[in-house]
C-alpha cells in the first residue's frame, strides 16, 4: 500500500470537506425550489445527492487519507467526532423547520 505525505492527506481531507459542503448546500437549495412545497420530496432531493457524493468521496480520496468506514474503539474514539456534530445540527434544523406541538415528545 501507498504511503501518502502529511501535506497530500491534509489537502484531500480540505477538498473532500469543501466537495461534500457544496453539495450539501446546493441540493438543499435544489431540493427547495423543485419540490414545490412539499417536504418529502425536498428532502429526497437533498438526501440522494448528499449519499451519492459521500460514495463517490470514500472510493475517490478513502485511499489517499487511509479512511476506513469501520468505528474506532471505545477508549480512542474521541467524546463528539464530526458525525456526532452534523446529527445535533441536523436535529436542530429539523426543529427549526418542523417545531414540535406541545403534546408532543421529540427526541
Amino acid at each position: 500500500m501507498v504511503s501518502y505525505s502529511l501535506s497530500r492527506r491534509t489537502a484531500a481531507e480540505f477538498l473532500g470537506t469543501l466537495i461534500l459542503l457544496a453539495t450539501v448546500v446546493g441540493s438543499g437549495i435544489m431540493g427547495e425550489r423543485l419540490s414545490g412545497g412539499n417536504d418529502a420530496i425536498a428532502l429526497l432531493g437533498n438526501t440522494i445527492p448528499t449519499g451519492a457524493i459521500l460514495v463517490v468521496l470514500i472510493l475517490m480520496f478513502g485511499p489517499i487519507t487511509d479512511m476506513t468506514i469501520k468505528s474506532l474503539p471505545a477508549p480512542e474514539k474521541p467524546p463528539l467526532d464530526l458525525a456526532d456534530l452534523g446529527y445535533h445540527f441536523h436535529m436542530a434544523r429539523i426543529r427549526n423547520i418542523h417545531p414540535a406541538k406541545e403534546d408532543q415528545n421529540m427526541p
